[in-house]
């Protein structure tokens, strides 16, 4: 988005940046084969001039107000790496009921 901006000459900064979440559907089949419904989220930026209000305080503080809105602080903190693990590493948090631990890029 920045650099579409800047080639047509904008300075993003002057801007304001809205992000608008786009679901994405389709199907995607299970480790058995079975064809399953899955589904995800995007974000899709758009950009516009800034206005007068957008550079009030009340504005501003309102915006961090909301800023805890983003953070899902009891699922991430169950939330577990899996970068390094085997398969069989991984298989074992699965198998042990740990599955909450697990990000699957399908379920957003």
């Amino acid at each position: 988005m920045v650099t579409k901006l800047q080639c047509q000459g904008v300075e993003a900064a002057e801007g304001v940046f809205i992000a608008s979440f786009i679901k994405h559907s389709g199907q995607k089949p299970d480790d058995t084969g079975v064809i399953k419904p899955i589904h995800y989220y995007s974000i899709e930026w758009s950009w516009r001039n800034r206005k007068k209000e957008d550079n009030s305080i009340e504005q501003l503080c309102a915006t961090l107000d909301d800023s805890g809105k983003f953070v899902d602080p009891q699922s991430t903190g169950k939330m577990q790496c899996l970068d390094g693990l085997s398969a069989p590493e991984i298989q074992q948090i699965i198998s042990g009921g740990q599955q909450d631990k697990l990000l699957v890029g399908t379920d957003f």
